[in-house]
């Protein structure tokens, strides 16, 4: 990137600098959910015949949450 391209960059981010303009929202996801979703996923495994049937309940709510995002 050159010095003029830099600038321009910098100049552009100016106005996300203030903290106070950044908005933090959380999801809440019940467990009973979650428990559901991830036996499903190891079931999904289990029928593929897979032998790695590990997968953490982040993996499960990151691809919950991919499906309707790339949609």
């Amino acid at each position: 990137m050159s010095l003029f391209g830099l600038v321009l960059y910098g100049l552009s981010k100016i106005t996300d600098f203030p903290p106070f303009s950044q908005e933090n929202r959380m999801v809440c996801v019940p467990g009973s959910f979650v428990k559901k979703l991830h036996e499903k996923a190891i079931n999904g495994l289990v029928a593929t015949g897979t032998e790695d049937h590990f997968l953490s309940e982040g993996d499960v709510l990151c691809a919950w949450w991919t499906r309707p995002t790339i949609s």
